[in-house]
């Protein structure tokens, strides 16, 4: 009896090692798999934080919170250059009057203007014509017509009126010409040292400019290229005449 008690203690004792080790391995397979879950899950969030912080910051940066690296030239996204909707619309009818303001001007003079001062204030003694010659435009550009030079020389605005409501209507704008948000773009195009990559550059920036403070910039400038004086002469020195001898004897003997 004894044996036998002792053969069966023996055999429930085998039995309950072999319980214990199916239940460690079972827990040691199930720890393995909440580990390996645990860090699938956190390489997961990894990733997500990574995903927010680059949209954070391409958005931070599309807003201009971005920091650029030291010496780049950021140009403004195309979808960032419209104003704000209620400056835009203010800004509509000071910017098509001053085109035609500038359209007219340039079609008045061609060359320099010596008998009136130009561009001066527009405030002052100048008040009076400086705001009959923009209700003469307005009604204009309203019309849907260009006013004639001749008609406006008529109604006494002359090129020196004209340069002095230019001046007006650029302090009316509530936003700059070429707008504020470019400004520092502009700033930094023109310290480009390579002159094809500064024409690249400001091309590009040209660009974003909306279409019809741009047709004024044209206006204007050709405006002014006509009022500017005449370059001078060359010089002989700088034909190269003197550089062989003088005129053309001394090229010819050469």
């Amino acid at each position: 009896l004894g044996g036998r008690v002792a053969v069966a203690a023996a055999h429930a004792s085998r039995d309950l090692s072999r319980g214990a080790a199916v239940d460690h391995t079972a827990a040691a397979e199930e720890g393995e798999a909440m580990s390996t879950r645990g860090a699938e899950s956190g390489e997961a969030s990894a990733s997500d934080r990574r995903r927010a912080s680059s949209s954070s910051a391409l958005t931070s940066t599309s807003r201009g919170g971005g920091a650029p690296p030291p010496g780049a030239l950021v140009l403004p996204s195309g979808g960032g250059m419209s104003l704000k909707g209620s400056a835009a619309t203010r800004d509509k009818p000071t910017v098509a009057a001053l085109f035609a303001t500038a359209r007219l001007l340039g079609a008045m003079v061609n060359g320099p203007v010596h008998d009136e001062r130009m561009f001066t204030s527009f405030r002052g003694t100048m008040a009076t014509r400086v705001a009959g010659a923009q209700v003469y435009l307005e009604r204009a550009v309203q019309q849907g017509h260009h006013a004639d030079p001749r008609d406006a020389r008529a109604d006494g605005i002359t090129p020196g009126v004209l340069s002095s409501l230019i001046l007006k209507l650029l302090h009316d704008l509530e936003d700059v010409l070429l707008t504020a948000k470019l400004h520092e773009a502009f700033l930094a195009a023109i310290k480009i040292q390579d002159y094809r990559s500064r024409l690249y550059v400001l091309r590009l920036l040209l660009e974003r400019v909306p279409t019809d403070r741009m047709l004024a910039l044209r206006a204007l400038v050709d405006a002014l290229a006509k009022l500017a004086p005449p370059p001078p002469p060359p010089e002989e020195s700088d034909l190269g005449g003197d550089r062989y001898g003088g005129g053309e004897h001394g090229m010819a003997s050469s």
